[in-house]
């Protein structure tokens, strides 16, 4: 079943926070949702670490990674638990993606313990020299 899908504005404090959605998407690939934030880190935290207390509250599990292509990511992810990956961030700046992580992981960690999956702060195998970095929330 596919799936005729429009990008779709969901208002924020973060910048730019919108849903991209692919034109056409196959019933299976709606796994993946694009609620990405841009900007500054700083900026940026307050909403995403409100974005972070709703997941928790409203699923099993959760863990939040970074990557440089969502979709492999997804597809490595996949095959575990995990429902859902929900793109929560993006920049172009290697260092302000580490930021983010590592300060979503310890939110995580401080107001969702039971919840969290994250051992380690992470951005240990980040790439760089890629133009965008993104950082991801896991749901079970």
């Amino acid at each position: 079943m596919l799936h005729n899908k429009a990008a779709e504005v969901v208002g924020g404090n973060c910048g730019v926070c919108y849903t991209l959605k692919n034109s056409l998407l196959k019933e299976a690939d709606l796994t993946v949702r694009w609620e990405e934030c841009t900007g500054p880190y700083k900026s940026v935290l307050p909403s995403l670490r409100a974005a972070i207390g709703q997941y928790a509250r409203n699923n099993d599990e959760i863990k939040i990674g970074l990557t440089v292509d969502p979709d492999r990511r997804w597809h490595a992810h996949k095959t575990d638990e995990w429902v859902e990956m929900v793109v929560l961030y993006k920049t172009s700046s290697p260092d302000f993606a580490k930021k983010v992580e590592k300060d979503l992981i310890e939110h995580g960690w401080k107001s969702h313990l039971d919840k969290s999956w994250n051992e380690i702060t992470g951005g240990g195998s980040l790439q760089h020299g890629h133009s965008k970095y993104y950082v991801y929330i896991l749901l079970a």
